[in-house]
């Protein structure tokens, strides 16, 4: 129904707005569930709505009241599908297949099932803010990702996650491989004592004293190369560690 048309205005409290005269008049449906992502119509039923963002929501009554229909986290209720949907589009081979595009990859949309089918596996599209490697073992390194949280290789070249959501600068003990660093966004600093195989989420930074400080969104940070287990991290102040 090329008639119906839909805007929303972020200024406006995520304000949704249908028009079913193409464009001639418009009226106030509601607010969205989540601002600053994408809404599409379904190509099947011009009553029904998706908003993506950090999870998808539907609507099935042009936009009056939404559901969530996914989870960017493991959920009993919803099915997961990675956060913050960038694009959405119909599929023009399969009529009712949409695709949503994601920070982690594409996913498919079945309306008349409702299923959901990750398409992600064997792209190349993971953004690296920062790496290091084991100066003890080439093989061995650490990064950090725009989203896609942070991943370790082992000596043995596969490929594991350390922390999830963002992760940052990175470091590894240049005399002992095991002794590895990430962050999350803004210097949440984590330590694994053991390569990051079951010590996983050890949180350093809210040791510093008066609590956690805020840092810049890749807070930087370094070890001491002469005396690894010294640790200088910068956020509106410095900080050293020497333990």
């Amino acid at each position: 129904n090329p008639n119906v048309i839909a805007y929303y205005s972020s200024k406006e409290n995520k304000s949704l707005y249908l028009s079913t005269d193409n464009g001639a008049t418009f009226t106030f449906k509601s607010n969205l569930p989540e601002d600053m992502w994408p809404i599409f119509i379904s190509p099947t039923n011009a009553t029904v709505i998706y908003n993506g963002g950090m999870n998808v929501h539907k609507s099935t009554n042009s936009g009056a009241t939404w559901q969530q229909i996914t989870s960017w986290s493991s959920s009993a209720q919803y099915p997961e599908v990675h956060a913050d949907v960038r694009n959405v589009y119909a599929s023009v081979a399969a009529l009712g297949v949409i695709y949503f595009c994601n920070d982690g990859g594409v996913y498919t949309y079945t309306e008349s099932t409702n299923k959901w089918k990750e398409l992600t596996n064997g792209l190349v599209i993971t953004q690296y803010y920062r790496c290091a490697v084991a100066q003890t073992d080439a093989n061995i390194c650490v990064a950090g990702s725009q989203d896609n949280g942070g991943s370790r290789r082992g000596s043995n070249g596969v490929w594991y996650n350390t922390n999830g959501g963002d992760a940052m600068e990175q470091a590894i003990d240049p005399t002992n491989a095991n002794i590895m660093y990430t962050t999350y966004c803004n210097g949440q600093l984590y330590r694994s004592l053991d390569g990051w195989k079951s010590d996983t989420y050890h949180e350093i930074s809210s040791n510093i004293s008066g609590g956690k400080p805020d840092g810049d969104w890749a807070a930087p940070y370094q070890l001491d190369p002469q005396a690894p287990s010294t640790i200088v991290a910068g956020y509106r102040d410095i900080y050293r560690s020497t333990d």
